[in-house]
């Protein structure tokens, strides 16, 4: 059998991701210049820029509140909302980002899908959570790792109100610093049908049965120790 210990294992590192920008909300570019700048203010405070100031070229639009949005010089576009922000498609939603996204939300946030979810990540992914995850599914969940998967832990608890089912194609490895304890509600069997079982333990192997107890060998049997008591 091979070598069932954690010997070694190193579990995978979570990485940070990308580092957000140190300034989320660019200030305004503005550098206006006389004759360049073509500004509107309406009466309750609101405004309007065309600026084709040189190396400076904006177009803002300002509400009295302090929101505005402004496309800058080299074509990045800046939204400040002071309020909140509603928006409503009757029909479909494309987004495409060609490079790094960044998304903060310093409170909750909650989506809401009436039919399916794809996510489709082309590289690694990598989730930090700073204090407890739920997951609730009403149906089937499916988990398909290709290669190797890791659970790592202080405690691991699994619960099913019927069947537990595990599979392997090689070696099955249970490795305990402590105990382990085995308790059926019903039978329990051990089979090996292409190699030997053994049972080997560094104290007393003591084994109880309220009832019969009936070994079978196909061959010889073997029983070796200093003193055998068959009715002590």
């Amino acid at each position: 059998m091979a070598d069932s210990t954690m010997e070694g294992f190193e579990p995978p590192k979570v990485g940070n991701g990308d580092q957000a920008p140190k300034q989320r909300h660019p200030e305004t570019e503005y550098k206006a210049e006389y004759y360049y700048n073509r500004k509107t203010t309406t009466e309750s405070g609101h405004e309007f820029e065309f600026d084709d100031t040189k190396n400076s070229e904006r177009i803002r639009l300002a509400h009295k509140s302090g929101s505005y949005f402004e496309f800058c010089s080299n074509g990045d576009k800046v939204d400040n909302i002071l309020g909140r922000e509603y928006k409503y498609n009757t029909g479909g939603f494309t987004q495409t980002v060609d490079e790094n996204s960044d998304l903060k939300y310093n409170g909750n946030i909650r989506v809401s899908i009436g039919k399916n979810q794809h996510i489709e990540v082309n590289g690694a992914k990598t989730e930090t959570i700073a204090e407890e995850l739920a997951m609730a599914v009403n149906k089937g969940a499916s988990i398909v790792v290709i290669e190797d998967l890791y659970i790592v832990a202080k405690n691991v608890t699994i619960s099913a109100s019927e069947h537990i089912n595990m599979q392997a194609g090689g070696d099955i490895g249970l490795d305990a610093g402590g105990n382990i304890n085995l308790k059926a509600g019903g039978g329990m069997s051990v089979k090996a049908e292409g190699g030997d079982i053994m049972t080997e333990s560094s104290a007393a192997t003591k084994m109880k049965m309220g009832a019969t107890f009936e070994t079978t060998s196909g061959s010889t049997t073997t029983m070796k120790a200093p003193k055998i008591d068959l009715n002590p």
